[in-house]
């Protein structure tokens, strides 16, 4: 094997990597993942549309109509396998992603990288153009399976994501970010209950209520980030729209910016991500934690141990409970007990006494359940 030409080896490695399920190079493979929308641009001419203009009487792409010059965008990491002009593509780009799924680039004004490169999910590859066969400017965008077109709809993030309702519809885009992260794949769970308690799953979330909101800076997308960090840690993927107050909507890049900040800040994505947030649901802050509550509505905070911060309905239900008991709606049934201790013996003269009053079914409620 030594004495094969570098180019050769470089060729049967990335084959025995496609065959193993390896394959893509090292910023992350997009076999089985959910792939970016490749340019800021609506869709054109779709997939499987009849007619003359096209050799094989169908279109084998999907076209976004966009102004010569715009950024072309890898849908997902691999290796550049095709880098060449001529013909109906014009300048065009082909991008090798494991497991036998190709992305082909058409058209391009510019191409801004060569064969053999490894490109990053989101890296800009190329620019937009009216090279080849074409009617106007636009990026023709083709998914190669085994060298066979298929749909490149299916594989777009704008498509759905990963199957599944709510969170678990982005598993494949969170387990891609944790690929571009370096983080293991078991890491996925984590992220999507993180996700849950922080979008719903709702891409296109904003929180326009809390004190990042009263800054300026309301949190946006998946894992609910702010400008600044989006801006700070998005790295290769910060150009990547659509955005809202300045962050990206983009599900790969919100959650990608997310992970960046969230091992810079707190070293790991467990330490992050298993924080105590979310006390519009209630919570059990850890000592000495800053609980910012109040964000739904009137928020009950317990200061016992641990300290317990009570959702915003069931302070309106223990209002609304003793509202009735002031009223006269019902007698409450009071307990008073009256005890002397020597530490847990408990005796008939001085030492300490403990008086204790309670409304039973209250309190019961309280350490047991909610009130309704």
């Amino acid at each position: 094997m030594a004495k094969l030409p570098k180019q050769m080896l470089n060729g049967l490695k990335d084959k025995a990597l496609d065959f193993l399920g390896f394959g893509g190079g090292s910023g992350g493979g997009g076999g089985g993942s959910t792939w970016l929308r490749p340019v800021d641009a609506p869709f054109g001419t779709p997939f499987g549309q009849r007619g003359s203009m096209w050799s094989s009487g169908r279109h084998t792409g999907l076209d976004f109509p966009a102004a010569i010059g715009t950024a072309i965008r890898s849908v997902a990491g691999g290796r550049v396998s095709m880098a060449q002009g001529g013909g109906p593509y014009g300048l065009h780009v082909m991008v090798n992603h494991g497991n036998g799924l190709s992305s082909l680039y058409a058209h391009m004004s510019e191409m801004l990288t060569r064969v053999g490169d490894e490109v990053q999910a989101g890296q800009t590859i190329g620019r937009v153009g009216d090279t080849g066969n074409v009617t106007g400017p636009h990026l023709h965008l083709e998914a190669r399976k085994n060298g066979v077109s298929v749909d490149p709809m299916g594989f777009l993030t704008g498509s759905g994501g990963g199957g599944g309702t709510g969170v678990e519809r982005w598993r494949n885009v969170v387990l891609q970010a944790l690929q571009m992260t370096g983080n293991p794949s078991q890491y996925a769970d984590l992220t999507l209950r993180r996700m849950n308690q922080e979008s719903g799953g709702n891409p296109n979330a904003v929180n326009d209520w809390d004190i990042n909101a009263k800054n300026g800076t309301p949190s946006v997308g998946l894992m609910q980030v702010i400008r600044p960090t989006f801006e700070a840690w998005a790295g290769h993927m910060r150009g990547v729209g659509p955005k809202l107050h300045g962050v990206s909507t983009n599900p790969l890049a919100n959650v990608y910016s997310s992970m960046r900040y969230a091992m810079s800040r707190y070293g790991s994505l467990p330490t992050a991500y298993n924080k105590p947030g979310g006390y519009a649901n209630g919570g059990f802050p850890g000592v000495g934690e800053l609980a910012w509550v109040g964000e739904n509505g009137p928020e009950s905070v317990r200061f016992l141990h641990p300290t317990q911060v009570y959702n915003s309905s069931d302070p309106a239900a223990m209002v609304r409970q003793a509202a009735s008991l002031q009223a006269g709606a019902g007698t409450p049934n009071v307990i008073v007990e009256a005890r002397t201790f020597l530490g847990d013996r408990e005796l008939t003269d001085i030492v300490r006494t403990e008086i204790d009053v309670r409304d039973a079914d209250t309190a019961r409620a309280l350490e047991y359940g909610r009130i309704t």
